[in-house]
């Protein structure tokens, strides 16, 4: 099995409310946490400074790139109405929409809407 190393990402903090060597007892804590769970010390563990945001966000961006089925995290209320948007269709679909003489303009409008974006 492939050996892969796990990250954690803490913050965004004001550096300057932190003391020098703050970071020491979380790095701590996460080393006694591996070492309780795996029964010895892990060959790295690193912490320390330096990911502004837009570092961070190309990190995220690059960490889940890899995951196939990725979760998309959305209001209660946007979930509510994708519920009721996907009844909808399924209603449509079922009525025989895609013999509607309009199906065709639809079908060129989502073209139009899709073009620069990935769904």
């Amino acid at each position: 099995m492939a050996k892969e190393y796990w990250s954690c990402f803490i913050g965004p903090i004001d550096r300057s409310r932190v003391p020098d060597g703050g970071d020491f007892p979380i790095r701590q804590a996460v080393k006694n946490a591996y070492y309780d769970m795996f029964g010895g010390y892990a060959p790295v563990c690193n912490s320390g400074w330096g990911i502004n945001q837009e570092l961070y966000n190309k990190i995220t961006k690059i960490r889940f790139e890899h995951f196939e089925d990725k979760t998309v995290r959305i209001t209660q209320k946007e979930y509510e109405q994708f519920l009721k948007d996907s009844q909808w269709l399924n209603c449509l679909d079922n009525a025989g929409v895609d013999n509607w003489p309009g199906i065709d303009l639809a079908i060129e409008m989502l073209d139009e809407l899709n073009k620069d974006e990935e769904i």
